[in-house]
């Protein structure tokens, strides 16, 4: 701790958490700069660390970290097609998220256009 205040510089909290064994995945997503979503994502399509359990909770072991990040490296084909998925299903995510803010989308439209043709009704009364 800094001798000056008692509190503890995030300097010297990076410091002591380069030293440890395992990591929280709190303390994991932030030493790789993941959001906790990225990171059981990540976790769901089977590209995430190994994780140990401690009473409990998920923990990351320094060698499950290096393993992790070296296999990020040099994805084999396998993973990098999982991860080009999940690319892809983030654009369709973001391309649904953008149409449904649009003024233009369906339920935003006063009047909802008839799919069915103006005659439609005419057609089917005929028909009975």
């Amino acid at each position: 701790m800094s001798h000056h205040s008692g509190i503890a510089t995030s300097m010297e909290k990076a410091q002591a958490l380069l030293g440890r064994g395992s990591y929280t995945v709190g303390e994991f997503c932030q030493r790789n700069r993941l959001s906790k979503a990225k990171y059981y994502r990540l976790r769901k399509t089977g590209v995430g660390p190994r994780e140990m359990w401690v009473e409990g909770s998920a923990r990351i072991s320094s060698k499950a970290e290096a393993d992790w990040v070296k296999a990020r490296e040099l994805p084999a084909d396998a993973e990098e097609r999982l991860i080009e998925r999940e690319r892809r299903a983030e654009r369709c995510r973001e391309a649904a998220r953008v149409g449904l803010e649009s003024a233009k989308h369906p339920s935003k439209l006063k009047e909802r256009p008839n799919r069915r043709g103006p005659n439609y009704r005419a057609k089917n009364a005929q028909a009975r």
